[in-house]
């Protein structure tokens, strides 16, 4: 029996279409992870070997154009640019959104800018002092910000992975420097949040065992 064939063509015809053009009507109801679509359509092509250096320019431009929309005035990216209101419709306090921000789409939108330009353009400290609020006492994230600055979103070990990610990112071993200054998360406490995580499991494993 002949052994099946990788047909690298096909692939790249299939994310190039879905890079041009709409995406099928069962993607509908995900359009509040639009960000997270496009950065798997980039890393599909740059794993094929077809990135954004063999896009033409003003495809590249338009991307960059199309992520940036989704940042948020109180920092962090939205989902899609149809969950990001215009900025005079955002509570200048910013303890309230009337469509917040979320972990998973910053993550997948500054890793999206990675391909398409570099991060110069985004509000890093806004990013960061926003990242920070997300930030339970128990070490834990969570995935957007609610009413009165409210942390929601569950407590699984996701998104400590999204915000360490963000973190590094954007502030990387050194920190800021003159003026840009700000809190960072306690590094500590999400430390013992996921060791807490590895702790139960253990336990429970070890229950099924016994």
């Amino acid at each position: 029996m002949e052994r099946p064939k990788f047909d690298a063509d096909r692939h790249i015809s299939y994310w190039q279409r879905c890079f041009k053009s709409l995406l099928p009507t069962e993607y509908t109801s995900t359009d509040s992870s639009r960000v997270l679509l496009g950065f798997f359509i980039l890393s599909a092509l740059d794993i094929l070997g077809v990135g954004v250096d063999n896009l033409p320019s003003s495809d590249v431009r338009q991307l960059r154009s199309w992520l940036l929309s989704c940042q948020h005035p109180h920092g962090g990216f939205c989902g899609s640019p149809n969950h990001r209101y215009p900025k005079k419709y955002y509570d200048v306090t910013g303890q309230y959104d009337i469509d917040p921000a979320n972990l998973p789409a910053t993550y997948f939108a500054i890793l999206s800018l990675s391909f398409v330009g570099g991060l110069h353009d985004v509000k890093r400290i806004d990013c960061l002092r926003w990242l920070k609020r997300l930030q339970r006492d128990d070490g834990s994230f969570g995935e957007f910000l609610g009413n009165d600055g409210k942390v929601e979103g569950g407590r699984d070990m996701r998104y400590c992975h999204f915000a360490s990610g963000v973190r590094w990112m954007l502030r990387g071993d050194l920190g800021p420097s003159g003026e840009e200054t700000y809190e960072d998360i306690d590094v500590d406490k999400m430390v013992l949040h996921i060791q807490s995580g590895e702790v139960a499991a253990l336990c429970e494993l070890s229950g099924r065992l016994c």
